[in-house]
């Protein structure tokens, strides 16, 4: 009988994400990473995600803008993660703070806006050589791998 099993506990970090993570981060600009100001697992997961970011990559250092979202403020009644608390781990880590809702549309504007100035920053000061403090980042992959096959 079912009773004989164990309960499924939940996956942390969302490991079926996690596999996609690499192939998704290959060509990113900028990272944007969102946890659910209602759940506080998921922002306790945003150190593994970090972790997971340096992990995953290996040879070509890479600097990528990372922001931190606290997605679901329309949900103000049921939070638990204290914004002071979310700011303060973005901050630690030298990361901008924002606090959206999906649903309602409230605030995805200036976080958007906020990784896009970064981004753009960035891509500035790769042009003139200078050295930022954003996340360093390792790819295995080479650049200029050939694909295999005839295209």
């Amino acid at each position: 009988p079912l009773k004989d099993f164990p309960p499924i506990e939940k996956p942390k970090c969302q490991e079926r994400f996690r596999a996609i993570t690499p192939n998704n981060l290959r060509n990113a600009e900028g990272i944007m990473l969102v946890f659910d100001i209602t759940n506080s697992d998921s922002f306790n997961d945003l150190k593994v995600w970090l972790e997971s970011l340096k992990t995953h990559f290996g040879e070509k250092n890479i600097s990528i803008p990372i922001i931190i979202v606290g997605n679901k403020i329309d949900l103000e009644d049921k939070r638990d993660v204290e914004k002071d608390d979310a700011n303060k781990f973005a901050q630690e880590n030298n990361y901008k703070y924002f606090e959206t809702s999906a649903k309602t549309g409230e605030g995805v504007d200036n976080a958007v806006r906020e990784l896009v100035r970064q981004i753009l920053a960035n891509k500035d000061s790769e042009d003139s050589g200078e050295k930022n403090n954003k996340i360093k980042l390792q790819d295995n992959k080479k650049d200029n791998q050939k694909k295999k096959g005839c295209c």
